[in-house]
Order: C-alpha cells, then structure tokens, then sequence
C-alpha cells in the first residue's frame, strides 16, 4: 500500500494496483457481500464444487440457492481458498513477505 497526497487534502492509500481503497469497496463488492449476507440469513447459501472456465480444474464456490421453475438454481458469489488464504493474498496492515 502507498499514501499519496495532493493538494491540501487528505493522504489516499491505495494498493499496489492503484485501486483507491480510502473510499472503501465498489458498490460491485458491496452488492455482493449483501447478496451473501441476505442468503445467509436465509439459510441459502452453499459450497459447491464448481469448473473453472479458464483452467477446467475443480474449484469451491460460495453459492446462493434458489429455486426457479422449480428447479434448485445457484448463483456463485465468492471463490474459496484452495490452500492457506494468507499465503495467497496480503491482507491490510501486513507486508506481502510474511508467509504462515
């Protein structure tokens, strides 16, 4: 993460793709985690083991549930960590180099 300043307001950090993270998460990511939310108190969330389009291999996905035409639809919301989440992503307030 960097800050960078300009003008007389405040500092912005972002990450090291630039994305702005002082204004938060898109309104993408937070439909999202709403979505994922509301199916949870819903009890319609699952995991499922899905294929990968670019690769073919299986990966797991967070799934809401419902049902259309009387059929059991899913809607993937998120992709689960195949191995340990910290050693596939840096999360805020720790250096990329630590690995657990």
């Amino acid at each position: 993460m960097t800050a960078t300043k300009s003008g007389n307001g405040p500092a912005i950090t972002t990450d090291r793709a630039g994305a702005d993270m002082f204004r938060g998460p898109s309104k993408k990511v937070k439909y999202t985690l709403g979505t994922i939310v509301e199916a949870g108190r819903g009890n319609r969330l699952c995991v499922a083991a899905c294929e990968d389009r670019k690769t073919g291999k299986r990966t797991y996905v967070l799934c809401e549930t419902y049902v259309e035409d009387g059929a059991v639809r899913y809607n993937p919301v998120s992709r689960l960590f195949d191995g340990n989440p910290y050693n596939e992503v840096t999360p805020p307030g720790l250096s990329a180099d630590k690995q657990i």
